[in-house]
């Protein structure tokens, strides 16, 4: 445990009033680290505030105790090491050994401790490393007091779990209804991550502000029962996740479409009708048009309080200029994955993660710009039918598909000339005046599209699908895309809507499989079939069309009709 605050040892042992003295949950905190521990069998358990050793001793392999004052009444394994140091010394004692992948913290009960414990281990942590965090959950006002006054004493620990929240949303936290005051279960985490170091003054002395323990906190309002299908879910997935070795952001969007939860816990009142996750790669030219395009100055129909949008930076070596994207679309959601996968699908499937919407939409590529209309017209198809699976189609600016164009010179010069020239800020639709039918919808309004790069599904329906497959890890995501939109499109379940007069326009960027001249499509098939066995298949299902037509798309109306 940390060193000890000045108010440490003034507690007589006296117990408060019964209601004061209350504890709750659905199983004790150490069947459930008993079982974590049995479940990820972790190489190296460290335990900061071992007290008695109980829990200590659940250990199944190599574990380190640190505690300054231990009084140890069980027997522990021969595998197990006690360090009579205050976790403030051990840590500055001990830089980089050892590096635990589990960890339990239950020291001093000051939230300030308990956050510089969780700092120290993160920086240390081993790949895939889980991190619990014991005395989250008071059950009474007077347990959360930071003096000690009660037998049943959880100090003001709540306050962590607020300061995780805030400051770290890339984490995966799952609060848990042990008895007798709660656990806070957390993955994902990035030990190059310096949010909480860097600002710890600042976050301690804001946390400090805030009033007592609020309603939801001693009624355990988010609390998740350790005995039900959603925690046993949550764990065999971190299981699977810890042994193929999942990119932390990958960790915390998977165990979040298991455990049914955004990491935001907004009241239901308060939540966007409609997310939208868009993912970038080196797009500081690109991705300012893309945001403008989905900006309520741009987008009609729809209330900015009704849609959220969600930029993930796929670990760019030149970053947005974040503060240029919020003034194009205030309360833009924006966060940069670093380290990065060259497949962007570990950032889209964060994105859905941190998403809060029913309807949630996906842009794989940042550079595809939207038309007016999109969002009302999805967020209306969506309404048709119980399991939508609305598909957008998608063109290119220039005058061909841009995998031919740039063959022909046509390059990021000659394209901001043609937007500068087009007016589409003043009118959006006019996009569809300045450019052509992508390869993949080359068969026009009327034929199904080999794939949707602006995909809407309602968010249980992605939490069910797992998002987009890990296991598509190529350049790009490789035909990551193509694969998600098959599988919904062979949905017996859902209906399928295609949207008309809306679309996406795609800027060239330099893409892999877009604007490259030479796109490793065979690294991609092949990458395919040994995912799915067999090779790729356009899909092929009648939709439902669903939308407007604006006069700017009567030319590509007219060479869909003589396609058909």
């Amino acid at each position: 445990m940390s060193k000890a605050p000045s108010t440490a040892g003034k507690w007589d042992g006296a117990a408060g009033t019964e209601a004061e003295e209350r504890i709750s949950g659905t199983i004790s905190y150490l069947d459930i680290l008993d079982r974590l521990h049995r479940e990820l069998r972790p190489a190296h358990y460290l335990e900061i505030g071992i007290r008695h050793g109980r829990s200590l001793a659940l250990a199944l392999g190599d574990a380190t105790g640190v505690d300054p004052e231990p009084a140890i009444q069980c027997e522990l394994p021969a595998t197990t090491t006690i360090v009579p140091l205050s976790s403030d010394d051990f840590f500055a004692q001990n830089s980089g050994d050892p590096t635990p992948d589990f960890c339990f913290i239950d020291g001093l009960h000051h939230f300030e401790y308990a956050l510089r414990d969780f700092m120290n281990i993160e920086e240390r942590a081993a790949s895939g490393a889980v991190v619990v965090i014991d005395d989250v959950f008071p059950s009474h006002a007077a347990q959360a007091e930071r003096e000690r006054r009660t037998r049943v004493w959880t100090g003001d620990i709540w306050r962590l779990v607020e300061i995780l929240r805030q400051y770290r949303p890339d984490l995966f936290l799952l609060p848990l209804d042990a008895a007798p005051a709660g656990l806070l279960l957390i993955a994902g985490l990035d030990p190059s991550n310096r949010v909480l170091r860097e600002n710890y003054d600042a976050i301690v002395s804001a946390a400090r502000g805030l009033p007592g323990p609020p309603q939801k906190v001693l009624e355990r309002r988010d609390a998740v029962d350790p005995l039900g299908g959603q925690f046993l879910r949550v764990v065999e997935k971190l299981r699977a996740l810890r042994r193929a070795g999942a990119h932390p952001a990958e960790t915390v969007a998977q165990l979040r479409l298991q455990a049914g939860t955004c990491q935001t816990h907004a009241e239901p009142s308060t939540r966007p009708k409609l997310s939208v996750v868009v993912v970038g790669y080196n797009m500081a030219r690109e991705l300012p048009r893309t945001i403008r395009s989905l900006s309520s100055a741009m987008q009609r129909g729809i209330h900015p309080r009704d849609y959220e949008v969600i930029l993930i930076d796929n670990g760019s070596t030149q970053p947005v200029d974040a503060a240029e994207l919020s003034r194009v679309l205030p309360g833009l959601v924006i966060h940069r994955l670093a380290p990065a996968t060259v497949s962007p699908v570990p950032a889209i499937n964060f994105g859905l993660s941190l998403a809060r919407g029913d309807l949630i939409g996906v842009w794989v590529d940042g550079a595809r710009m939207a038309s007016p209309g999109l969002l009302t017209t999805a967020l209306t198809a969506s309404r048709l039918h119980a399991r939508p699976v609305i598909g957008t189609l998608a063109f290119h600016l220039g005058p061909a598909a841009q995998m031919e164009s740039v063959k022909q010179g046509y390059n990021q010069t000659a394209e901001d000339m043609l937007l500068a020239q087009s007016g589409w800020e003043d009118d959006g639709y006019r996009l569809f005046e300045i450019s052509s039918f992508a390869g993949s919808s080359a068969g026009g309004w009327f034929n199904l599209p080999s794939e949707s790069n602006a995909l809407f599904l309602r968010a249980e329906h992605w939490r069910a699908l797992g998002g987009f497959d890990a296991r598509f890890a190529t350049p790009g995501g490789g035909l990551a895309n193509l694969d998600i939109w098959s599988r919904v499109c062979a949905d017996p379940d859902a209906e399928l809507i295609m949207l008309l007069g809306e679309a996406t326009f795609h800027q060239v960027h330099g893409g892999v499989a877009t604007n490259s001249l030479a796109p490793p499509h065979a690294l991609f098939h092949e990458e395919y079939v040994r995912i799915r066995g067999q090779p790729y298949q356009r899909p092929s299902r009648r939709p439902l069309y669903f939308g407007n037509l604006p006069d700017s798309i009567k030319t590509s109306l007219k060479l869909s009709v003589a396609g058909i």
